[in-house]
């Protein structure tokens, strides 16, 4: 806390020098509101210890007031607020899988603290649950780009990553879990909606770079890190996380070609050595293509769960391939990752049809199957998932 204090602090005579500096008025002001309800219903078949939610919702609502000055400076608010009802057992991603004759190790009763995932038994906190998502001011300036806040960090913001044709359910990385199974995240995030300082550079021949500091990952949010609590299970308690991150994104117009790269890494410190947590380190790279009706990508991410040497080690790799057909987007993923820290391999495959009704709602299903090994024990499910989203602008 003494770091976010001082970084506050600087942050703040930054920004009232700034402010004495600026004109008295403003060109123009705007405020932007946006909300959006999800509605997920699937029909599946598990196998092992795989627990299916037949229907899960999520709804937001998200505020952003801007001023701008004559000198092309500008100063702003972003709020976001979202409820959600999730799987049972991964709330958030975060949460439990549960398998049979579980094999125990050193690290059964750890959590990992890239996914948010622990294998265990015990039982889950459930229910509807809530978080401030995104509450901030910023400051754009010709230099770069200044916040202080809740929000993500900049290996969140400058990454790329595979397309998909759901915008929730998506078989990988999801934010709603029609299944228990997945372990496949390759987002290089293990901050969630905390307080922390992002301050990211303008772009300038296609390069664009940023850093965040966040003093510490105590706050859940609903996509990781949720309020799903399991007895017994030891957090990694992150702090002092340090995030980086590089992007290049160029158009080719004579091959009509979009280009996206993404360098991300993140090295955080962990309050709870006891149980054989050190530091954390993860190294994240992605890449985006697109031409004409194609879009391609894969997002890969390593990390070492902040165990020491190669025994806690975490990967995961993301694919993604969309082809737009009149007003229907048709798309295959596939998702790969391994958590030696908890003894996983997992692999989802999913295939699917989205398509927008009108600028407030889009429709989609897919087809998706997730296997998540532990040896010889397998957690597994299949079947079909509709979604509906609700948008106002």
């Amino acid at each position: 806390m003494k770091f976010h204090n001082v970084i506050t602090k600087l942050l703040g005579s930054f920004i009232g020098s700034g402010l004495t500096c600026l004109p008295a008025f403003s060109e123009e002001n705007s405020f932007i509101i946006k909300a959006d309800a999800v509605f997920i219903a699937s029909a599946m078949e598990v196998d092992g210890a795989s627990k299916k939610a037949p229907f899960t919702t999520e709804l937001g609502i998200e505020i952003e007031r801007e001023h701008y000055f004559d000198n092309g400076m500008s100063l702003g608010f972003v709020g976001e607020i979202r409820g959600q009802l999730d799987n049972e057992e991964k709330q958030g991603f975060a949460g439990r899988i549960s398998i049979p004759e579980y094999q125990n190790t050193s690290f059964a009763d750890l959590r990992s603290p890239t996914t948010g995932i622990v294998v265990s038994d015990q039982d889950v906190k459930y229910g509807p649950y809530a978080s401030v998502e995104q509450a901030f001011v910023y400051l754009k300036t010709g230099w770069g780009e200044f916040s202080l806040g809740r929000d993500i960090g900049v290996a969140t913001r400058l990454d790329a990553r595979a397309p998909k044709v759901l915008d929730f359910g998506s078989v990988n990385s999801s934010r709603l879990n029609v299944l228990s199974s997945s372990i496949v995240r390759s987002k290089n995030d293990v901050t969630g909606p905390n307080s922390k300082l992002s301050y990211t550079t303008p772009r300038i021949l296609g390069l664009k770079a940023g850093v965040s500091f966040t003093p510490n990952t105590k706050s859940r949010g609903i996509d990781f890190n949720s309020g799903t609590g399991v007895l017994g299970v030891q957090n990694a308690d992150l702090e002092n996380v340090i995030e980086s991150g590089v992007s290049f994104s160029h158009l080719f117009r004579q091959q009509d070609v979009r280009v996206r790269f993404g360098l991300t890494g993140t090295a955080a410190e962990s309050s709870n050595e006891n149980v054989g947590f050190s530091e954390y380190r993860a190294v994240g790279i992605g890449s985006e293509f697109e031409k004409g009706p194609w879009k391609f990508g894969s997002r890969y991410l390593h990390s070492n769960n902040a165990i020491d040497g190669n025994v806690g080690k975490y990967t995961a790799l993301e694919m993604g391939l969309t082809r737009d057909l009149m007003d229907w987007t048709v798309g295959l993923e596939y998702g790969h990752a391994i958590d030696k820290i908890l003894k996983l391999r997992g692999e989802n495959i999913g295939f699917g049809i989205a398509r927008d009704v009108n600028e407030h709602a889009k429709i989609g299903v897919s087809l998706i199957s997730t296997d998540t090994k532990h040896f010889d024990h397998s957690v597994s499910g299949k079947g079909v998932m509709f979604e509906l989203v609700v948008r106002y602008k």
